[in-house]
């Protein structure tokens, strides 16, 4: 199996080949510390979002969206998959930030 560096990288590998148990496991793992090293960041920049998957967006927006810069924020309102655009609009919502674009 081949290591990739980010979450993005390896869902993007497991598109079109076979994915095994242990490929899965990786990604979950990859992603886990991905979003746990945010966590502790003091900021979320869209650099960081361009290394997550759409799972990863996903929980930035549920759970960091008040560390993510305003270019984050835009980012992840607009991103290209529901669930994360979703997930943003909601985020803001439950924090009363500026309106929704």
């Amino acid at each position: 199996m081949k290591l990739l560096r980010t979450p993005r990288q390896i869902e993007e590998g497991l598109v079109h080949g076979p994915r095994t148990a242990a490929e899965i496991e990786h990604l979950y793992a990859t992603r886990a510390a991905f979003v746990e090293r945010l966590s502790m960041a003091p900021s979320v920049t869209p650099e960081d979002l361009a290394d997550l998957d759409r799972l990863g967006r996903f929980k930035v927006a549920c759970t960091l969206w008040s560390r993510c810069t305003e270019e984050s924020r835009a980012a992840l309102l607009d991103d290209g998959h529901h669930s994360v655009r979703s997930a943003a609009k909601c985020a803001l919502i439950d924090t009363g930030s500026a309106h929704i674009h």
